[in-house]
């Protein structure tokens, strides 16, 4: 057999070989593909702007006859950096001012010492201080906590007065007072009768899941003796002001009552 057909039957089985080698890689190739791998990495919870796992917490509520520096001074903050804590918020509202009931966070270290590293002061359900105690120097920072707004949209019918029907549907007290300010000078509220009613388009604020009270009242509308009443809040350069439905001014409609 000459050299050149050896060659040529050698170049045949190494073409066979690398088609074998072809069709054993392919399926061999899909299996071993990267495939994404998705990590549950819970997020971590921020309170008060401070990532609350990487401390012991403790919330307290401000007693009776209790101040900032006895709160401070039961958790180990000595004396002299109190009176610094207290210089150093007094732009920020008065200590002396802490009210019996008012909730505060301590932040402790996660390590046995448990050294008071912050504490969180909720001067109101929005706004809150944090006592910074990591640096030599004492620092305050002022925060304020995420507002939702949600649109909220109440109605109901008159059997006794205002103020019960929005204690019967579940509502809050302070809509019968929006309600009365708004149409002061439209409606006779001591003339109510049964069967009157009303509907509002309105906001209502939240912090997480929690209520802390009622926004803006976009619209309403209230129905006395079978006469309805519309009230529409536009914003002015003045402040927001009420309208009926042919745009004319709620409060325009006192100036001219008014001698």
């Amino acid at each position: 057999m000459s050299k050149k057909i050896i060659k040529s039957v050698f170049g045949v089985i190494i073409v066979g070989l690398l088609v074998l080698a072809a069709c054993y890689w392919r399926p061999f190739k899909k299996n071993i593909d990267t495939k994404e791998i998705t990590l549950n990495i819970p997020e971590p919870k921020i309170l008060y702007g401070l990532c609350s796992d990487s401390f012991h917490l403790e919330t307290g509520f401000v007693d009776r006859h209790q101040n900032l520096s006895d709160i401070l001074s039961e958790r180990g903050v000595p004396l002299t950096v109190i009176h610094q804590v207290a210089g150093n918020c007094s732009s920020l509202f008065d200590v002396r001012k802490m009210k019996t009931g008012d909730r505060f966070v301590a932040f402790y270290s996660l390590d046995s010492t448990r050294i008071l590293r912050y504490l969180a002061y909720e001067n109101n359900s929005i706004d809150y201080c944090v006592f910074d105690f990591t640096s030599d120097t004492a620092k305050v920072v002022p925060g304020k906590k995420e507002v939702t707004v949600k649109s909220r949209i109440a109605s109901g019918v008159i059997k006794s007065s205002l103020w019960n029907s929005m204690i019967e549907n579940k509502l809050s007290p302070i809509l019968a007072v929006e309600l009365s300010e708004i149409y002061d000078c439209t409606i006779d509220f001591f003339g109510i009768q049964k069967g009157d009613h009303f509907k509002i388009l309105y906001d209502e604020e939240f912090i997480g899941d929690e209520s802390i009270g009622m926004g803006k009242i976009h619209s309403a509308s209230f129905t006395q003796g079978g006469k309805e009443y519309f009230a529409i809040l536009f914003s002015q350069q003045d402040g927001n002001n009420y309208f009926d439905e042919k745009g004319n001014s709620l409060k325009k409609v006192f100036s001219e009552i008014t001698p």
